[in-house]
């Protein structure tokens, strides 16, 4: 399937390679190649000439996809299939036919296009069906941009009803309607939904912020109380340094309220500076190398660590380590200095509540980071904040809520390293119940 992600009004396509696994892999398509064997089937030649044509245009097809020639993509399928018929094996050249149109700006003829395929994916049975789930998801998508609210209620619940594991397709779905003046209908899907088994910690914040946007409750009040009682240490600060541009997205400044919370000590975001990217950046993976902006932090600020600081560069640039080809952080724990990239974190559906997604995995990203800066140990518990994700998709099973173990050790430090105690400020707490109940921090 071809898959769009919507960022404002532009569409980030599949490559022709992903999309060329995909059709292989969900089609079980195998190449038949020449039979060495002398006394071969002639038939088997029939079928070999058929396979090497259909490998031929693939390599044309996908190679046009690539270098962006979105038109000629347009006609080569059109070519194609005045010569074949439509066929569950061959529907995919005009899904990639679809979305040159929709590479073009020509909404509507990417909508006929995934149209033409819907008479045959509808014959066939269930199993086969899911696989063109999406299929109706993007129509759904389509259909809505063009202001055609019911038609894409219709799309998305017709896709649900092939895979309605797609929590995504279930949020936008609530959305939509919203959009489409069906409040009651909205509230009662969403908390249905919460109520359900299965939800990711991420997709539960998404549905109890459309829930407050819509004046339902969803989640306890903030235990304000219950923080005034805690500790809060002075000697101790953390200190976040943001280096040649954060990603707008990001609300930099509702971070350290958050860490406060976690940590009980002080934080604090730096002016921003510009480094020289000739000294960090690796041109020919466009990354930042990690090592190389450690090295820069510890020149310009030596050992943080010794007087009673970390202090973590914080970036919108892609970096990397030692044999990775990415990482959501890099640290040197015996100086006290990291660098956290919120590259892999940005949201760009705009119903998948952005402005808040983002940020808040930013802010878990900051916790595991600085827990590993004071040299706590990797929790066991996939939700935990601290619990080692590889990858993405293990990073949305975490929650914004401390572990027990992680909290015996930051209990430890603090006592050793963080001098005597205070305690919060109304003015800091009223600010961290700010972000608490913008972000649904626990």
């Amino acid at each position: 399937m071809i898959d769009r992600i919507e960022s404002g009004k532009k569409y980030i396509l599949l490559s022709a390679s992903a999309v060329l696994f995909l059709i292989l892999l969900l089609n079980g398509v195998t190449w038949v190649f020449p039979p060495e064997s002398k006394g071969a089937d002639p038939r088997d030649a029939v079928e070999s000439k058929e396979a090497d044509e259909e490998k031929a245009f693939l390599n044309t097809i996908f190679e046009r996809f690539d270098a962006k020639a979105y038109r000629e993509v347009i006609n080569l399928v059109d070519r194609y299939f005045e010569k074949h018929p439509l066929t569950e094996k061959n529907i995919y050249y005009v899904h990639l036919k679809a979305t040159a149109h929709l590479a073009l700006k020509e909404t509507d003829q990417a909508i006929a296009a995934y149209e033409k395929t819907l008479p045959m994916v509808r014959k066939l049975h269930n199993v086969s069906r899911r696989k063109f789930a999406k299929v109706f998801f993007i129509l759904g998508d389509l259909y809505h941009e063009i202001g055609k609210k019911d038609e894409a209620i219709s799309f998305i619940e017709e896709g649900l009803a092939l895979e309605p594991q797609s929590t995504v397709a279930q949020i936008i779905l609530g959305e939509y309607y919203v959009d489409a003046g069906k409040k009651e209908r909205a509230v009662s899907h969403y908390l249905e939904l919460l109520a359900g088994p299965g939800l990711k910690e991420e997709e539960g914040v998404v549905i109890r912020t459309k829930l407050k946007r819509l004046h339902v409750a969803a989640e306890p009040p903030f235990p304000y109380q219950e923080l005034a009682r805690q500790p809060f240490y002075k000697g101790f600060t953390i200190r976040i340094l943001p280096i040649n541009g954060v990603d707008p997205a990001i609300q930099t400044e509702d971070i350290c309220p958050l860490l406060e919370s976690k940590f009980l000590v002080r934080c604090e975001v730096l002016d921003p500076i510009t480094w020289d990217e000739k000294k960090i950046l690796d041109p020919t993976r466009d990354q930042y190398d990690g090592d190389h902006i450690l090295d820069l932090l510890e020149k310009t600020y030596p050992n943080p660590k010794a007087s009673n600081t970390l202090l973590i560069a914080f970036t919108g640039k892609d970096i990397f380590g030692p044999k990775t080809n990415f990482v959501f952080s890099w640290q040197t724990p015996s100086r006290g200095t990291a660098v956290l990239s919120s590259k892999r974190f940005i949201v760009f559906r705009k119903d998948y509540e952005p402005e808040v997604i983002s940020t808040r995995r930013v802010a878990i990203q900051f916790i595991s980071t600085i827990a590993n800066l004071l040299g706590f140990g990797r929790t066991t518990k996939p939700h935990c904040p601290t619990s080692y994700p590889d990858g993405l998709d293990d990073f949305l099973l975490k929650s914004s809520k401390l572990c027990e173990q992680t909290i015996v050790e930051r209990d430890e430090f603090l006592k050793m390293r963080a001098g005597r105690p205070g305690r919060f400020e109304p003015g800091q707490l009223r600010e961290i119940e700010r972000v608490y109940e913008k972000y649904s921090f626990r």
